[in-house]
């Protein structure tokens, strides 16, 4: 009699390693063949690192138990996990320009439009030294603060659409804005425009889709992204495309849009897996939705990652190169 119990109890972590697996399997299968379009899945395959990660231990256990069909299983979950995050760790353009290279200091900071902390996240903001200081839920409470400290002498050049909800959007420039083409980008407000970086045309593109946490926003945002790279290639200048995409590396709206010949800074430089959101609640930041898009003739150097006070993002300052290095 003292077998069943113990049976059981086997035969229930059995059925369980099953569920799991069923789960990642299930989850690996949206990724593998780009299925999107459910709120449900949106959240799940933002966490497809983590959700897929058991499989490992799961394929070592069941092999070492002798369940070679929950191993195998298992085991090509884990080769899909691989194939996933393989892009993101693995820096494919870290270059060292030649003197002489033109290059852009860009930041971005999603400052959240719920701020109590206008006057810190203006000094923060400044104090990140970039040429191109790129703002989504940009309000006028820190509009105002950011001119009380000197912003329109440090960026003479400015796009600004204020809003006291999430939509709004800003660009501050110490380089010419010698074109503002538009601003708003698909259903939301974005700064579509081109700079002259010291005799270097660049289009810089500054975006924030809506999040696609409710079906009646699921089809915007999808569209949205869709737009974002049609408007990003539209002309044929090096790009620098940033914002808050509420998009991470596993949405596989969001591969669509890197496969249209955009590269990701953070990639590019190993730092894929950097997280970006939720910042200051109470878990850490388990998701970057915060990026920085290159393409053409703009290769990223460096790149790091600043805590602006009362933001729930994780901001980010990146060096870029505006023509590729020479080749010895």
């Amino acid at each position: 009699m003292a077998g069943r119990p113990a049976g059981l109890v086997t035969r229930a972590v059995e059925l369980l390693g099953w569920a799991v697996t069923a789960c990642a399997g299930l989850l690996a299968l949206t990724q593998a063949f780009g299925i999107g379009g459910l709120p449900v899945l949106y959240v799940l395959q933002a966490l497809t690192p983590v959700l897929l990660l058991p499989a490992v231990p799961l394929a070592v256990a069941a092999a070492a138990t002798g369940r070679l069909g929950l191993a195998a299983t298992n085991a090509l979950v884990a080769t899909a996990l691989v194939v996933l995050v393989a892009p993101a760790v693995i820096a494919v353009d870290a270059p060292v320009p030649p003197p002489g290279t033109p290059s852009l200091r860009v930041a971005h900071s999603n400052v959240y439009y719920r701020s109590r902390e206008p006057d810190a996240a203006a000094a923060t903001l400044l104090g990140m030294d970039a040429d191109v200081l790129a703002v989504t839920e940009y309000t006028p409470r820190l509009a105002a603060a950011l001119a009380a400290r000197g912003a329109a002498a440090a960026y003479p050049h400015r796009v600004e659409v204020p809003s006291w909800d999430a939509s709004g959007v800003a660009l501050h420039s110490r380089h010419p804005i010698v074109e503002v083409i538009s601003t708003s980008i698909g259903t939301r407000p974005g700064l579509d425009v081109v700079i002259d970086a010291d005799g270097t045309r660049v289009h810089v593109l500054v975006v924030h889709p809506v999040p696609a946490t409710r079906r009646r926003t699921m089809q915007r945002w999808a569209a949205d992204l869709a737009e974002i790279g049609r408007v990003a290639l539209a002309r044929d200048l090096p790009v620098l495309l940033v914002g808050d995409f509420n998009a991470a590396r596993w949405h596989p709206e969001f591969r669509r849009l890197l496969r249209r010949g955009f590269r990701d800074a953070h990639e590019s430089l190993g730092r894929g897996l950097a997280r970006s959101w939720p910042l200051g609640r109470r878990i850490p930041p388990f998701v970057r939705i915060d990026h920085a898009l290159v393409s053409g003739a703009v290769l990223p150097v460096r790149i790091a990652d600043v805590v602006v006070p009362g933001s729930d993002h994780v901001a980010f300052v990146v060096d870029v190169a505006l023509s590729p290095p020479s080749v010895a």
